[in-house]
């Protein structure tokens, strides 16, 4: 088996259940992805991510898939891989090494074929070996890498390690994201049972998520080792040069803007204007209707990096809610 080749197991999932009974196997090489024989085309793969032993693949509209395949869809147009054998983040950065390469060779070659092969330019994320392509954004002190939301400069340093650093699924800010249990148990009189969800939390969505589990479990001793375990988890293994960021997070959602900003101002300068933390200063400008600050902050994450996908959206997402707002 060499670097770029890659075979594991899977079921397909859909919700809580998961087919066939016995796992099918998948096949990665630099040319092509198979699932149980039938071949996904990596030009057809928007998205990958991964949630503990799951993996999310995003499929383009229009995909044409093979019947086994097709039938297994979580939804049109996502795939959901329940991993049996191997490793889904691996399994992920090898499909994204092999989908990116393709997609913006694919790119330059457009470019070639317009007249504009200057315009082509690329980096290879140092974390996971995805090919980012950059071609007609501003030349930066940073780098975004969408596939494993790393960022690193344009000499190969990394910065932040989107294993561990990314944004919340919930919150949606920047800070480590990590999974966690939520767990509730309960018992009245003869009737008792128990009830379990998993979540992938920033910091401080994870400590309000573990109160309200203490709060509803105290009174149930089984109850009580689960919320230990994720107030432990929150507690622990933080970077120094971050371990305020959950802090100011927490600030900011309540509105304190003034006191966030400082806090995030001083992670900020250590980190070298990080994006993300820009980013999150930008929300928290929008939570306390700081519009002009929000302008400002979310201009600086670009100038940051210019192709940060977080920030990207956002303005996105304004440009289209001024353009309704026109009409």
């Amino acid at each position: 088996m060499t670097k770029d080749t890659l075979t594991f197991k899977y079921r397909f999932r859909k919700g809580k259940r998961t087919t066939p009974f016995r796992a099918a196997v998948a096949e990665i090489t630099p040319d092509s992805f198979t699932l149980g024989g039938e071949e996904l085309p990596y030009a057809s793969i928007i998205d990958t991510t991964t949630r503990d032993k799951n993996l999310i693949i995003q499929l383009a509209n229009g995909t044409g898939l093979g019947e086994k395949t097709s039938s297994g869809q979580a939804s049109p147009g996502v795939i959901v891989l329940a991993i049996a054998k191997g490793t889904a983040l691996d399994i992920e950065k090898t499909i994204d090494r092999h989908s990116s390469r393709a997609r913006a060779k694919a790119h330059q070659r457009q470019l070639e074929l317009a007249g504009k092969a200057e315009e082509y330019r690329a980096k290879v994320c140092p974390h996971c070996q995805a090919t980012v392509d950059l071609s007609g954004l501003d030349s930066t002190r940073n780098i975004y890498c969408r596939y494993c939301e790393s960022v690193f400069t344009g000499h190969d340093q990394i910065v932040t390690n989107g294993d561990d650093h990314r944004h919340c699924d919930e919150c949606n800010m920047f800070d480590r994201v990590r999974g966690f249990t939520e767990f509730y148990f309960y018992f009245l009189l003869i009737i008792y049972g128990f009830s379990s969800n998993r979540r992938f939390l920033c910091d401080d969505c994870a400590l309000k998520m573990t109160r309200k589990m203490f709060f509803i479990n105290f009174i149930f001793v089984l109850g009580l080792f689960p919320t230990i375990y994720n107030r432990i988890k929150i507690a622990s293994g933080k970077k120094e040069e971050l371990k305020k960021l959950a802090q100011a997070n927490n600030l900011a959602k309540k509105g304190k803007f003034t006191e966030a900003s400082e806090i995030y101002e001083q992670i900020s300068g250590t980190f070298e204007n990080h994006p993300g933390i820009l980013q999150n200063q930008a929300i928290a400008a929008a939570i306390t209707t700081e519009e002009a600050q929000m302008g400002t902050y979310l201009m600086r994450a670009l100038k940051s990096c210019s192709n940060y996908g977080p920030t990207m959206n956002t303005m996105r997402q304004i440009q289209q809610a001024a353009n309704k707002a026109q009409m």
